[in-house]
């Protein structure tokens, strides 16, 4: 990790403040390196840097990392799916969103609500929900020019 993105953590936490404002820059950054009308929010979280926060997640070996579920969870905010059996069916439908979040597969619920109930606390839960809300609106108003 580089000295840059340390600075987003103060002790052991993360200051939420500068990491959104850091995300917002850098979803605006993105859409303009995509350089497209319409983009991907796969396309979007595939480029978007999370390490701030996955950084802080520790978790043994598994066929998911954090990374990919992190922007998984964030995925799911930005496209308003409200269940996950919406969010797989989504998924199932278009496997190149799947690749860009750093899948191969799609986690069963349980493994997914296992890893947030026992690896985010809620601090990291409220800043990957107002990161959603950033990369949602910093989409939408861009699209609106």
């Amino acid at each position: 990790m580089s000295a840059g993105q340390n600075s987003f953590q103060t002790g052991n936490t993360l200051d939420a403040f500068k990491y959104l404002t850091i995300a917002e820059n850098q979803v605006g950054e993105i859409l303009q390196k995509l350089g497209q009308k319409l983009v991907k929010v796969s396309s979007v979280l595939s480029y978007l840097d999370i390490s701030p926060i996955a950084s802080q997640i520790q978790q043994r070996e598994s066929i998911y990392s954090v990374d990919s579920l992190l922007k998984l969870y964030l995925y799911k905010r930005v496209k308003g799916f409200t269940t996950y059996p919406i969010l797989t069916k989504n998924l199932e439908e278009s496997k190149d969103c799947l690749l860009k979040l750093g899948l191969q597969s799609i986690p069963t619920k349980q493994n997914f609500n296992h890893f947030f109930k026992s690896k985010v606390n809620s601090q990291m839960l409220d800043i990957l929900d107002r990161t959603a809300e950033k990369v949602l609106w910093v989409m939408v108003w861009c699209y609106s020019w």
